[in-house]
């Protein structure tokens, strides 16, 4: 079973920010592959089902972001899982906003959430699918930035970054990790 696990902060305020770009993805995705995401756990809300030849359990922590470790611990230690099934979807100041990478393994690169996934699981060896939202204006602060929602002409760009995310998910099942970092990680 692969774990596809969309970050962000649970709540209407944070709902259209941009740290919250995980869960627009898990959302995007459970519709593409019909798998709500209902089941309410203290910890995180989930959908299971099928997904080409895979089976796939989407999540969204319902911890705040810099606690999503504790989300992510239970899920795989309850279905007896390693971090090697995991894909976290995520924000990411140091890519353009447009863009995403995938990364295989690795430091939080100063997001607090893979942070918390890195310290929970003792390991950094899981897969990440990092949506760029670009870095703010030089005189904002990031943490207002990434807290911010985004703008409405921002949308068409936003709506395209989440098919593409959707679509690495897609390459990294069908086709695995490297293959979908050499089509998803070539700069533009």
């Amino acid at each position: 079973m692969f774990f596809i696990v969309g970050l962000g902060n649970p709540g209407e305020k944070y709902e259209k920010t941009r740290h919250n770009i995980g869960f627009k993805i898990v959302d995007y995705l459970a519709d593409e592959y019909q798998i709500p995401v209902q089941k309410k756990s203290d910890l995180y809300e989930s959908g299971s089902g099928l997904y080409l030849t895979h089976s796939v359990l989407l999540a969204k922590p319902v911890t705040f972001m810099n606690r999503s470790g504790l989300a992510v611990r239970r899920l795989l230690d309850y279905f007896h899982e390693s971090a090697s099934q995991l894909i976290i979807i995520h924000d990411d100041l140091d890519i353009p906003f447009g863009q995403i990478r995938i990364k295989l393994k690795g430091g939080a690169g100063g997001h607090n959430g893979v942070s918390s996934i890195i310290e929970a699981l003792q390991t950094d060896e899981f897969l990440r699918i990092r949506a760029g939202v670009g870095r703010p204006a030089e005189k904002e602060e990031a943490v207002s930035y990434v807290l911010s929602p985004f703008l409405k002409e921002e949308q068409a760009v936003l709506n395209e970054v989440i098919r593409q995310s959707a679509g690495a998910v897609k390459e990294i099942l069908s086709a695995g990790p490297q293959k979908a970092m050499n089509v998803y990680n070539q700069k533009p």
